[in-house]
C-alpha cells in the first residue's frame, strides 16, 4: 500500500498538467539618445489557474551594464521530480547571459549584442527541450503570443556614448520541429515609446487614437511633490498603469520602472521587495 501512495505521489508530480509557463506582461520602454527607460506590471499567470501571481520580476539590470524586460512566456515551472525539462526565468538567463558574453568581447557594444544573442540561444534552447517533452505547452505559448514565445528589449550604453537598444524575439510556428532566435537593433522608436507584451492600450495613448487617449494627453501631469527630471519615467509608468486600466485581467500588479542615462548609470524608480536591482 505504501508503494502504492509513493508511486501515486511521483506520478502526479511527474505530469505535465502540472508543468506551468507564466506568461504575462506589457513592457514600455522609453528611448531617446539621452535615456533608456523601462517599466513594466508585476502579473503573471498560467493557463487553467485562475490566481494571478502579482510579485513577478520582468526588468534588470545586470551589474548596472545593461537594462532588460521581457513578455510573453516569462518563465517555466516544472513539475517535478521526474521532469526532465529544467525550471527558468527570462530574467534568470538575462544575468547568465551576461555572465557568459561579456568575458568574450572588449568593447561595450560587443558586450550588449553578445548578450543579447546568448540570451536569445538560451532561452531558445529551454523552449527547445520543453518542446522535446511537453510540446503543448510550446504550442499553447505560440498561439497565445501568435506565434511569439518571448520577446525582450535589451538596452545599454556603447563605446562611444551612445545608448543602443536591442530587441530579441524567440518565435515558433506549428509543425516545425524548432524555434528560432532573432535578435536586432532598434534605431529608434515612434514617438519615443516602444512596447512589447499588450501594446494595444500603450500605442493607442502614445498615439491619441481614441477620445480617452486625448483628454488623457490633454489632463495629466505631473504627480506633486515629483521632480521634473522624472516626467519621462513618470509618463512611461503612467502608460504601463493605463494598460492595467484598459486591458483586462492579464496585466497587473505594481509597476516597476529603471532608467539608465547617457552616462551609463541606472537608476532604480520603483522596484519590488522580492526583486533584485542587479
Amino acid at each position: 500500500m505504501k508503494r502504492f501512495f509513493l508511486f501515486a505521489y511521483f506520478a502526479v508530480a511527474g505530469s505535465p498538467t502540472i508543468a506551468q509557463i507564466q506568461y504575462g506582461t506589457v513592457g514600455v520602454v522609453y528611448y531617446t539618445k539621452d535615456k533608456i527607460v523601462m517599466a513594466t506590471d508585476s502579473r503573471g499567470l498560467v493557463v487553467g489557474n485562475t490566481t494571478p501571481d502579482d510579485s513577478v520580476c520582468k526588468i534588470a539590470a545586470p551589474y548596472g551594464k545593461v537594462v532588460f524586460v521581457s513578455s510573453h512566456a516569462m518563465a517555466y515551472r516544472n513539475s517535478g521530480y521526474f521532469d526532465l525539462v529544467q525550471p527558468w526565468s527570462n530574467i534568470e538567463e538575462i544575468h547568465r547571459a551576461y555572465d557568459t558574453a561579456s568575458p568574450l568581447f572588449s568593447t561595450n557594444h560587443d558586450r550588449i549584442v553578445g548578450t543579447a544573442i546568448e540570451w536569445g540561444k538560451s532561452i531558445s534552447s529551454h523552449f527547445q527541450s520543453l518542446l522535446l517533452w511537453h510540446s503543448e505547452k510550446v504550442i499553447d505559448a505560440a498561439r497565445k503570443g501568435n506565434g511569439v514565445l518571448t520577446r525582450a528589449m535589451i538596452g545599454g550604453l556603447d563605446d562611444n556614448g551612445t545608448l543602443i537598444l536591442l530587441q530579441a524575439i524567440i518565435t515558433f510556428q506549428e509543425g516545425i520541429l524548432a524555434n528560432v532566435s532573432s535578435t536586432v537593433q532598434i534605431l529608434n522608436c515612434p514617438r519615443s515609446y516602444c512596447a512589447i507584451g499588450e501594446i494595444e492600450v500603450e500605442q493607442e495613448f502614445v498615439n491619441l487614437t481614441s477620445k480617452r487617449a486625448k483628454k488623457e494627453a490633454k489632463k495629466w501631469k505631473l504627480p506633486k511633490k515629483s521632480k521634473p527630471e522624472d516626467y519621462d519615467i513618470l509618463r512611461t509608468m503612467r502608460l504601463v498603469e493605463l494598460t492595467i486600466q484598459y486591458h483586462g485581467d492579464d496585466v497587473g500588479g505594481r509597476i516597476d520602472a529603471v532608467q539608465m542615462d547617457r552616462d551609463g548609470s541606472v537608476r532604480w524608480f520603483a522596484i519590488k521587495e522580492n526583486c533584485a536591482k542587479d
